[in-house]
């Protein structure tokens, strides 16, 4: 593992440890610290629909099979609408701190006009993201939260080299017609992929519409530039004083019985 893949990793583990570091935390302190500071599953965010825009260029790796033949910049602008399945676990505290830990997989492509790439094939996209922040619950229905947002992403699609060659992404050289062994770079299509840092800031929304049912939305802003915008369907209901004390009379009754 590279030293840039295991920063990445790092990142996107940091929130988990956190969270394991509070919870020990509360373990340790006196009884009404530790009912604050407590942290409880909140939500599981069902993650489907995204989109995901980029305000910067984007350095992505040109790749034949096997071989690497180069790098290419895409110029800002586009816009990518994905969809797929993923699984974002939020846990929160009565105190307001929120932890996140998500992974998702989306497939799509890029919208008309957005892209100076050519031709693009299906863009497949991969999520790893952590998240460490604030929230508060209006009236147990609305509950609004910010977070800084770490961790990785990946991205990969298929473009045509012919098409390529004439393409104004082209960072300070033409498409290479040459492997670096010699060989002639088949006419098949190439893939350009990259693995990204990501880091940035959230904000998002849950509002119940159900006991344990809810919608969500997020828009988060990058560092690079990139931002991403996120709708879906939410399992949970929001951590208040009411629903930890039901919690903590259900455990007892359990126990009891």
């Amino acid at each position: 593992m590279s030293s840039r893949h295991r920063v990445q990793l790092a990142l996107a583990l940091a929130p988990v440890l956190t969270l394991l570091t509070l919870s020990s935390t509360a373990r340790a302190s006196d009884p009404a610290t530790q009912k604050t500071m407590a942290l409880h599953l909140e939500y599981l965010d069902i993650l489907g629909a995204e989109l995901v825009g980029e305000t910067a260029s984007r350095r992505y790796d040109l790749g034949s099979g096997s071989r690497h033949l180069g790098t290419l910049v895409a110029s800002d602008g586009s816009q990518l609408l994905g969809a797929g399945l993923g699984l974002r676990a939020v846990f929160a505290a009565l105190s307001g701190v929120r932890l996140g830990v998500e992974a998702s997989y989306t497939a799509g492509r890029f919208r008309d006009g957005t892209t100076a790439l050519p031709e693009p094939g299906v863009v497949a996209r991969a999520e790893m993201l952590g998240s460490v922040g604030v929230e508060g619950t209006i009236a147990e229905i609305l509950t609004l939260h910010t977070a800084t947002v770490m961790g990785f992403d990946f991205q990969e699609f298929d473009v045509r080299p012919n098409l390529l060659q004439a393409a104004s992404i082209v960072d300070a050289a033409p498409a290479p017609t040459m492997t670096s062994d010699g060989k002639p770079v088949p006419l098949s299509s190439m893939k350009l992929s990259d693995t990204a840092l990501r880091l940035g800031q959230q904000i998002g929304f849950h509002v119940q519409i159900a006991t344990m049912v809810a919608l969500y939305g997020d828009g988060t802003f990058d560092y690079d530039g990139q931002w991403r915008v996120r709708l879906g369907v939410s399992i949970g209901r929001p951590v208040t004083k009411k629903t930890v004390d039901d919690e903590e009379g259900g455990f007892r009754r359990r126990r009891r019985s």
